[in-house]
């Protein structure tokens, strides 16, 4: 697993709701407020293993843990999809799928490149360059960082990519 993988599966620290060969799910729930109105965010990490997607059967995997849970209605979802050759292509690929339009919670998506730190929040997104460049300088210096400041800097890049997301 690489180390930008461990990464984000720590700073999602949530429950591994599915695992087979093709992909891992975990997700993390809380509760936000915003203005007064009380709404459940989830953050999913989706690792794939290969080339493949299975997108209608990663989306039934949050929607039965949605269920189980029985969270309320207002649900947004902020998914990172790891690939080792995830980028703008994968996430263009990925928002074409007709499998969206069947699950009603909002979500956001954010395509990693666990190979090679590339983060894809949308194509064209002001954001990407900069996340990008950050998460490969990380990547760079992990061996020169202290390990808690290390996994501090990481986090905020994380923390970045979810405001990001809602932009």
């Amino acid at each position: 697993m690489s180390i930008l993988l461990s990464s984000l599966k720590e700073f999602i620290s949530g429950e591994e709701v599915a695992s087979c060969l093709q992909y891992q799910v975990y997700i993390r729930d809380c509760e936000v407020t915003k203005i007064g109105i009380k709404h459940i965010e989830l953050n999913v990490l989706v690792v794939l293993m290969d080339d493949s997607i299975f997108l209608e059967e990663v989306l039934a995997v949050i929607e039965d843990y949605i269920k189980r849970k029985r969270l309320n209605k207002r649900i947004t979802c902020n998914i990172f999809i790891s690939s080792p050759r995830g980028s703008i292509y994968l996430y263009e690929t990925l928002v074409k799928e007709t499998a969206w339009k069947k699950h009603r919670h909002k979500k956001r998506l954010c395509v990693v490149n666990s190979d090679n730190g590339i983060m894809c929040l949308r194509p064209g997104h002001v954001m990407n360059k900069i996340i990008t460049e950050r998460v490969r300088f990380l990547l760079e210096t992990v061996r020169s960082v202290p390990k808690e400041a290390w996994d501090r800097e990481m986090r905020n890049v994380f923390e970045v990519c979810i405001e990001n997301m809602k932009r």
